[in-house]
């Protein structure tokens, strides 16, 4: 490679890095539990930026307080999930993988490989939600779905 072209590739890397940054501080899950009652968004960073608790949460009692750790858990899962859709393919395979390998596995990838039979060679697809806001999720869609070594 020249010298014009390194320089170039550096300059897109670092748009890129910019931008990743961007969109991973924008990034977060929401999960409920308790039957809906209870309601958590969670940023990739783990921070708990919104509980939302319908009335009859009351009524947990004493579970109240295990459910909101619960729906938390979950939504900080989503996000984190979420955070490496958005990484993967902005980073590529090698820096995901080193990634991957200090954090640990991405949460979908972990609960997968627990969910999908040995004798399965190709697992089914999961369901798809047919909820609208779905098409406008930009990361809904989880890339590493269409790597053939995920």
């Amino acid at each position: 490679m020249s010298t014009p072209e390194l320089i170039a590739s550096a300059e897109r890397q670092r748009v890129q890095a910019a931008e990743l940054e961007r969109v991973l501080a924008t990034v977060t899950g929401m999960a409920t539990s308790a039957g809906g009652l209870v309601e958590a968004t969670v940023t990739a960073r783990g921070r708990l930026v919104g509980l939302r608790l319908h009335p009859n949460a009351v009524h947990l009692g004493p579970r109240l307080g295990e459910e909101v750790v619960r729906a938390s858990r979950a939504a900080a899962e989503q996000a984190n999930q979420r955070a490496y859709n958005v990484m993967a393919p902005v980073l590529g395979d090698e820096l995901t993988a080193a990634i991957e390998a200090v954090a640990g596995p991405a949460p979908e990838r972990e609960r997968a490989a627990e969910e999908v039979p040995s004798s399965t060679a190709f697992p089914d697809a999961a369901p798809h939600s047919t909820n609208a806001d779905d098409e406008d999720d930009v990361f809904a869609f989880d890339a590493s779905t269409l790597r053939s070594d995920r």
